[in-house]
């Protein structure tokens, strides 16, 4: 069953875009309740752990969105029930990751599941220059869910973007930013392993991102090598200071070569400088959710306005901000602005000592991760949702037992003691 789990976690990413057949279940959303569910179950025949961070998150939520409820208007329920989910999930797997998690299934299934997802996007390359289209990267028969319908054009489900003319590959995913921050583990695993395979993996998998044009996952990639460099007590500081000087000039100079396409020249441009009529990503993702914060009130700033009410504050107040443009979604914002909002500072206390209790007990693979992870939650709103969900596992994954146990396996598998061989031929 704790395959099961590795299994459900790898997929919920890849699926969020589809509904069963015939239905509008969303198909990310039936797994995640199978998810809790079976780790629910598994817990409760071991020793129990509870994360007491997540714990008083679930609660502070939970109270808050009650008294939003008593005093003002409804909130969407199903998106209300899907992040409370999410969060006891996030509770079972990082208290008790060994116990819900089999950890050589998740590495060796996330190996296999990257392979298909670049060897699709090599594919929609070659089929693009060749034919001029791009191949659909869909799952087959399963039908597109309502919020992801707008995506689906042409042949292929492409990006949502500012530019009309422009069709980004991005594999199976909706954006080659969900594309990059899924090949993001790769990089942990091909270090931690040491393979020559594995170093083969690093540079494809870089590559990749790279490829992707995707300003976000580009940033995570280079913020996550420079966390690792600094974060290695084992490297001198020498070693240290000519690999953070080695990836800073390498990303300088790839930047540069980069900077000759069109594409990615007016992707970066747009990253956080735009127009009257297009605002930045910056603008959108960064900038308007931290400055709907500073127009709360003091006891907003606290407490909080109460789930999913960006909106009802923004119309009520009239209000609009600098950073809007267009058919913008008002309740959007990066998770930590997002989360600001919602629940005001003195809720934002409990994530944060979340996270504090995560790096203080984490590795330098595990923190560098996190770091990655962070440094995402400026940029994307991913407010309890599949992509936290994924990303945190591998956070813990990445620190725990089970992963030293593994490698020293393959190792064994790999690698025959030469004594041993000695004394039998004696």
């Amino acid at each position: 069953m704790k395959k099961l789990n590795s299994i459900i976690i790898l997929l919920l990413p890849l699926v969020i875009y589809y509904d069963f057949p015939f239905t509008s279940i969303n198909i990310a959303t039936v797994l995640s309740l199978v998810l809790l569910i079976v780790s629910t179950f598994l817990v409760r025949q071991k020793n129990f752990r509870i994360n007491k961070g997540l714990l008083f998150v679930l609660i502070y939520v939970v109270c808050s969105t009650i008294l939003t409820l008593i005093f003002r208007k409804t909130i969407p329920f199903v998106h209300f029930a899907f992040i409370i989910v999410n969060i006891i999930i996030s509770i079972l797997i990082t208290g008790n990751i060994r116990n819900t998690i089999d950890v050589s299934c998740l590495v060796k299934h996330y190996k296999r599941i990257l392979c298909l997802l670049i060897f699709i996007f090599i594919l929609q390359h070659l089929t693009s220059l060749i034919t001029g289209r791009i191949m659909y990267g869909l799952i087959p028969f399963l039908p597109i869910t309502d919020s992801y319908k707008g995506v689906k054009t042409g042949l292929s489900i492409e990006t949502y973007s500012y530019f009309a003319s422009m069709r980004l590959i991005s594999s199976s995913f909706s954006e080659p930013a969900h594309f990059a921050v899924y090949l993001l583990p790769a990089f942990v695993i091909s270090l931690r392993e040491k393979k020559k395979l594995n170093w083969a993996m690093l540079i494809i998998t870089s590559l990749t991102v790279l490829m992707t044009l995707s300003g976000n996952g580009i940033l995570s990639m280079i913020i996550f090598f420079l966390a690792f460099l600094l974060l290695d007590r084992k490297l001198s500081i020498a070693k240290r200071a000519g690999g953070l000087i080695a990836v800073c000039l390498f990303f300088f100079l790839t930047f540069l070569i980069l900077n000759r396409i069109s594409v990615f020249n007016e992707l970066f441009s747009n990253l956080f400088s735009g127009d009257l009529n297009r605002g930045s990503k910056a603008d959108y993702r960064i900038f308007r959710g931290f400055y709907i914060f500073g127009t709360l009130p003091v006891s907003n700033k606290l407490f909080g306005l109460g789930f999913h009410q960006i909106t009802d504050y923004l119309t009520l107040n009239n209000l609009a901000t600098p950073y809007d443009y267009g058919t913008s979604n008002l309740e959007y914002a990066n998770f930590i602005a997002q989360y600001l909002i919602y629940f005001g500072i003195i809720g934002f206390i409990f994530p944060v000592a979340f996270v504090y209790q995560l790096f203080r007990k984490g590795n330098h693979y595990s923190n560098a991760f996190l770091i990655t992870m962070i440094a995402l939650w400026f940029s994307s709103s991913m407010m309890f949702d599949s992509i936290w969900i994924f990303l945190l596992t591998f956070v813990v994954a990445f620190n725990c037992e089970e992963w030293s146990v593994y490698y020293a396996v393959e190792r064994k598998k790999r690698f025959v003691d030469p004594v041993r061989i000695k004394v039998h031929s004696a």
